[in-house]
């Protein structure tokens, strides 16, 4: 999977970590994705998660820099 995050979360994530860490090295977390569905909610849980390489910039516009990170998902907890 992937996951897309501004460069200034990316830039947060970063600054709590350990000085010489990065992404890469953050042990496995879940995410949990929530969306409504014509009046249906859902959530799902992707557990184990991981962040897999540093991402790609992927630009909407000039202003608003967004970065596509490769996740590894362990797994699913579908309606979770």
């Amino acid at each position: 999977g992937s996951i897309t995050l501004k460069e200034e979360e990316v830039q947060a994530i970063e600054a709590a970590l350990e000085d010489g860490k990065d992404i890469l090295d953050i042990k496995p977390f879940p995410i949990i994705v929530a969306f409504n569905n014509n009046g249906v909610h859902t959530v799902h849980k992707l557990l184990f998660c991981e962040f897999k390489n540093r991402g790609v910039d992927v630009n909407t516009d000039t202003t608003d820099v967004e970065r596509q990170i490769e996740l590894i998902i362990g797994d699913i907890n579908y309606n979770g």
